[in-house]
């Protein structure tokens, strides 16, 4: 077969190879796509899903200094002001939905023993913005008519999590991030 300059491309034996005046050139021993796009993203952060993002939770940060000198209960108002403080606001998804972090959503996420997920509080911004769409599906009570699910991975402290955010969508189509459940380590 030709391609668009006149070479002549063929498979023999499984192997591509490729001739022009009559010489064969072999190119079995090169690194198939798959292989590229992975080695990229062991070395630039992302798992094997090639379009999904591992948000790093930054262990040095002065918030989790606080969170280490504080008892579970303490945790908890420490991470629900933090939210409230400095990460109300709208962000966007991947697919571009508007997500607020406001009360509810503070109130609910910071009311939990389960350490990572208190400490993954500062990266809220970040989980939103990185965060794979999953689905919608009709809320059974409380303020929403509607949930949107998105899937977030996440690293900390050399452990890897898989999260769901749990996205609330109002009567006017305004969307909230409500909690962070499940919340798993890999």
């Amino acid at each position: 077969m030709k391609d668009k300059n006149g070479a002549e491309h063929s498979e023999q034996n499984g192997r591509f190879v490729s001739g022009g005046s009559g010489e064969k050139k072999e190119y079995d021993n090169l690194p198939s796509a798959g292989k590229i796009v992975a080695n990229y993203d062991k070395r630039f952060g992302k798992n094997n899903n090639a379009s999904q993002e591992i948000v790093k939770v930054r262990m040095d940060a002065a918030i989790q200094k606080r969170f280490d000198n504080s008892t579970p209960k303490e945790r908890s108002k420490i991470a629900y002001h933090y939210i409230m403080d400095n990460l109300r606001g709208k962000y966007p998804t991947k697919d571009n939905r508007e997500v607020f972090i406001e009360r509810v959503g503070a109130k609910e996420i910071a009311h939990t023993l389960y350490e990572p997920k208190i400490r993954v509080t500062p990266e809220l911004a970040q989980l939103i913005k990185a965060g794979e769409f999953l689905k919608i599906s009709k809320a059974e009570h409380g303020p929403f008519k509607d949930f949107a699910y998105y899937k977030v991975d996440i690293e900390m402290a050399n452990d890897t999590y898989s999260a769901v955010l749990n996205i609330g969508i109002r009567d006017n189509g305004d969307s909230t991030l409500y909690d962070i459940n499940p919340f798993n380590k890999q």
